[in-house]
């Protein structure tokens, strides 16, 4: 069976991204699942 990977994408919400990883660990086919991890900032600093 191919499992679709999962893509997550973070950005200064440490409690709330550890929620969703334990989250999906729990998942039945977690092991078998690829996860990717983007974490995004501003390109520029704000006035």
């Amino acid at each position: 069976m191919y499992l679709a990977p999962v893509g997550l994408v973070v950005y200064n919400r440490i409690e709330h991204t550890k929620r969703v990883i334990e989250a999906l660990k729990k998942n039945t086919l977690a092991s078998d699942t690829d996860l990717y991890i983007f974490s995004d900032a501003p390109s520029k600093k704000r006035r």
